[in-house]
């Protein structure tokens, strides 16, 4: 909507010893009413990760009280793969 804005980056870094590290950079942009004031919000986590497997993230956090009619969530499930598999799986 017009009144939300998220920007998400994500890297992948490989370290030395071959493991994984995924940086998540998040960025939310809220227009609130009837003041229409926005709030900004940054959020930045790394996370060992390995090939091929799954993470989820929250760009706007994880709230126990989805239940909630007036509640909401953003789930984001993010999966790193070696380009050559894809590659290989692409032929």
């Amino acid at each position: 909507g017009k009144d939300l804005r998220i920007d998400v980056v994500f890297t992948p870094y490989q370290e030395e010893d071959g493991k994984l590290l995924l940086v998540a950079q998040g960025q939310v942009w809220l227009m609130e009413a009837p003041e229409k004031e926005t709030r900004y919000i940054s959020s930045f986590k790394s996370i060992p990760i390995s090939l091929g497997e799954k993470v989820l993230f929250f760009p706007l956090g994880f709230s126990r009280e989805i239940t909630r009619k007036e509640s909401f969530t953003i789930q984001l499930e993010i999966e790193v793969l070696a380009y050559k598999d894809l590659e290989e799986a692409s032929n």
